[in-house]
């Protein structure tokens, strides 16, 4: 079946009804100054959004962990109330349908959860709204410019690009991180710290490695070379399978202490232990190819709410094992396959088992993560073998392109191989994706 990928287009299915329904987040202007000592953070967000309908309805924000919060607005009159953990925004004239507006909060926040601080060096972890006045709708994606107020000394790596750094009184600096293309919320973040840095690139993409000094981490330049020396195959592996370019043309790993594995837009935070046992074993490289593979999957296409999680962390999870088989061969795929299917029979021998995709919608919470990840990753190899590599492959690329930069459902996956493979698949899905049924596959 010949197609062309580029004009592959679908309609994406109907999004549940959500808080904010009636607004479209567009952007966030933060500016921010991080207190590695108070372990705090500390500034303003401008937050730009767009009224869909004329539908009456009230703002909502996260409020979680912060104080002295204050809102403002030069476009709208307001009011504001704090809720346990929500911001809530009223607005004393009705707002028109397509009315862009911009409101202003000033707040403090010490967040348990989403920051992690030492002596040296601090970073974001995933819960965004933990640290930034934001939404929680990750189907909603919003832009984002980052201005950090910090010490000159120390390096700072955060969304999009660097576009400006502005020395500032009493040896501060500001340093202004753009990120243009909308990007789902918990993929906001940034890393600040006593960072030494090195680069790679392949084909006109920089690839950056900020790590700390050796006495600290055990690392030096050589070390950091070997660990990620098989990144620039990967972009290319990645590139080549979803038909997309890496976006903003450049990545960084920020590496940290412990086993921290998380993405953010742009680049990633990975553990030095992870780091020392690739030294050790090269095929442990997993987590390496796990957070870059999110650029595309996760990052750029991400699910448009959590009862279809396994559409960002079962394809990454199986993307990994088809990475390890191009570079290691057939034997690390079948190790991959293998070790998800022990991990499935373990969640489920505690009774833990569910289905992957849920036709209700579910809270983040409820998320069964041994479940999204490892039989995410089965389906796909079992999706793999029922098609064939060719139509398999073609239509990860033609789901790639259509939905680069969108929010999608389950069903938005199944279409686009049901369209390029020519197959129903229907029972497929019905069995292996919404049912809880568990594969046997020997190798």
């Amino acid at each position: 079946m010949s197609f062309n990928l580029r004009a592959f287009q679908l309609e994406a299915a109907k999004l549940p009804e959500r808080v904010n329904s009636s607004f479209d987040i567009l952007h966030y202007d933060a500016r921010l100054t991080p207190d590695l000592t108070e372990q705090s953070v500390s500034g303003r967000v401008i937050v730009t959004a767009k009224k869909l309908t004329a539908k009456k309805q009230s703002l909502v924000l996260s409020a979680k962990y912060k104080k002295a919060i204050k809102v403002s607005s030069d476009d709208v009159k307001l009011s504001y109330q704090i809720l346990k953990d929500e911001l809530v925004i009223n607005f004393y004239s009705p707002l028109t349908a397509g009315q862009i507006f911009s409101v202003a909060i000033d707040y403090y926040a010490a967040p348990k959860r989403g920051m992690r601080f030492y002596p040296d060096h601090m970073f974001t972890v995933y819960h965004t709204g933990n640290w930034l006045v934001s939404h929680a709708n990750i189907a909603d994606k919003a832009s984002f410019d980052l201005t950090l107020v910090h010490d000159k000394a120390l390096k700072t790596i955060a969304n999009g690009r660097l576009v400006s750094q502005k020395p500032a009184t009493a040896g501060k600096m500001h340093s202004h991180w753009q990120q243009q293309t909308p990007i789902p919320l918990y993929t906001f973040g940034f890393a600040l710290g006593e960072f030494l840095q090195q680069s790679t690139a392949y084909n006109n993409q920089a690839v950056n490695f900020f790590y700390r000094p050796g006495q600290l981490s055990g690392l030096n330049r050589q070390k950091i070379k070997d660990v990620f020396a098989d990144v620039p195959d990967m972009v290319r592996f990645f590139e080549e399978k979803s038909a997309t370019a890496l976006p903003n043309k450049q990545y960084s790993y920020v590496v940290v202490p412990g086993t921290v594995a998380q993405e953010a837009a742009g680049f990633s935070m990975v553990g030095e232990k992870f780091a020392h046992t690739v030294l050790e074993e090269p095929g442990e490289n997993w987590f390496i190819a796990h957070e870059l593979a999110h650029e595309w999957w996760g990052n750029s296409i991400t699910c448009a709410g959590f009862s279809h999680f396994w559409l960002n962390e079962g394809l990454v999870q199986f993307m990994v094992a088809a990475y390890q088989q191009h570079l290691f061969g057939e034997q690390a795929y079948h190790r991959e396959v293998k070790l998800a299917l022990a991990r499935v029979k373990k969640t489920v021998a505690k009774g833990r088992n569910s289905p992957l995709a849920f036709d209700t919608e579910i809270a983040e919470q409820d998320i069964n993560h041994s479940i999204v990840y490892n039989k995410g990753a089965l389906v796909f190899y079992l999706l793999r073998e029922k098609l064939g590599e060719k139509h398999f492959w073609q239509a990860l690329k033609a789901y790639s392109l259509a939905f680069a930069g969108k929010s999608v459902v389950t069903d938005d996956l199944k279409r686009v191989f049901e369209q390029v493979s020519g197959s129903n698949l229907s029972p497929f899905f019905q069995r292996w994706v919404y049912g809880e049924e568990i594969p046997v596959i020997k190798l």
